[in-house]
C-alpha cells in the first residue's frame, strides 16, 4: 500500500518538476526558498508539493488535483482509515523511475523466452515491475505463490536462500533480500533453459534493487545506476 502511494508521489514529482511531494498530517511551513502547494486529502492527510522557482507552472494545479484524486482512490481501495506520512524528493523520483525502467527491460527480455507469458519481480511481497501489465488471474495467484516460496526458504534456512518453484504454468525464483522473480508460463518451455535465463536476469536485477531504497542524503555517497 505504501509503495503504491509512494509511486503516485514519484509520478507527480517527475511530471511537474517539483522538489518534493509529501503526504503529511499537519501543514508544513515554507522555508522561504520554496513554494508549497497543499491539497486536503481527507482521512487525516494533506498533499504538499514543494517547488523552487517558476519551472513547470503550466498545468501544475491540474496535475496536483489528479494526484490527490489518485491518492484518495488508493486509500479507499486499501480500506485506509488514515493516510500514512510519506515523502518523495526529486532525486528519488528520477532515480527510482530509471531503476524500474531498467528492471522492466530485463523482465521484457526474459518474457520473450519460449513458453513465458509474463514475468515480474516482487520485493517484500510487493510487485516492483512486470514485463507486461498483470491480468486479474495473475495478480490473484501471486500472494499464495509467495507464501509457498517463504515456506521453502524457511525449510532451507542456513543452507540457501535461492529457492525455486518450477511448474508447468508458473515458475518462481527467490533471490536477493526477500525478492522473487515470477514467470507465468504456457507449459512449453525447457526447465533447464528457464533456470539458466532466470539466473542471468536475477543477477542483473539484484544489482538494481538496492537503488529502490531511499538513497543517502549526500550525493557523493550515491553510486551511479548500473546501465
Amino acid at each position: 500500500m505504501e509503495d503504491e502511494l509512494r509511486e503516485l508521489l514519484r509520478e507527480l514529482v517527475a511530471g511537474t518538476g517539483a522538489e518534493s511531494a509529501s503526504v503529511v498530517h499537519e501543514a508544513t511551513a515554507s522555508d522561504g526558498d520554496s513554494e508549497i502547494k497543499a491539497v486536503p486529502l481527507g482521512m487525516g492527510g494533506l498533499l504538499e508539493v514543494a517547488y523552487r522557482g517558476d519551472a513547470g507552472t503550466d498545468g501544475r494545479p491540474a496535475a496536483i488535483e489528479r494526484s490527490a484524486r489518485a491518492l484518495r482512490a488508493c486509500a479507499r481501495r486499501w480500506g485506509l482509515e488514515q493516510f500514512p506520512a510519506i515523502a518523495v524528493r526529486r532525486n528519488q523520483a528520477l532515480d527510482h523511475n530509471r531503476v524500474r525502467d531498467r528492471i522492466q527491460s530485463y523482465l521484457a527480455a526474459f518474457a520473450n523466452a519460449q513458453g513465458v507469458v509474463n514475468a515480474l519481480v516482487t520485493v517484500r511481497h510487493e510487485v516492483v515491475a512486470a514485463a507486461d501489465p498483470l491480468d486479474e488471474l495473475q495478480r490473484e495467484r501471486i500472494p499464495f505463490l509467495l507464501k509457498q516460496v517463504d515456506a521453502e526458504v524457511r525449510g532451507h534456512r542456513g543452507e540457501t536462500s535461492h529457492i525455486e518453484i518450477v511448474r508447468d504454468d508458473l515458475c518462481a525464483f527467490a533471490f536477493w533480500v526477500d525478492a522473487c522473480l515470477i514467470a507465468f508460463c504456457d507449459g512449453e518451455f525447457s526447465s533447464d533453459f528457464l533456470r539458466h535465463r532466470a539466473k542471468m536476469v536475477t543477477r542483473e536485477i539484484g544489482q538494481l534493487l538496492p537503488y529502490l531504497d531511499d538513497p543517502p542524503s549526500a550525493p557523493v555517497q550515491v553510486a551511479p545506476i548500473p546501465e
